[in-house]
């Protein structure tokens, strides 16, 4: 059990690159990108974080 650990911690850096990279072209605001990386945080949150981004945002064109 001593390697989930690090695993955890690899994904929550990755979890955390990967949503200051999208900030710019996504558009988020200082605001919503506090959100989703207080979301990673906080127990739950990231579920909490996916439905109010789903409310909130447009789906992209494409």
């Amino acid at each position: 059990m001593e390697i989930l650990g690090p695993i955890h911690g690899i994904l929550f850096l990755a979890y955390v690159s990967i949503a200051v990279g999208i900030r710019g072209p996504l558009g988020w605001s200082h605001r919503t990108t506090l959100y989703v990386l207080l979301g990673a945080v906080v127990p739950f949150g990231g579920f909490v974080v996916d439905r109010w981004l789903a409310r909130t945002t447009a789906a992209p064109a494409g």
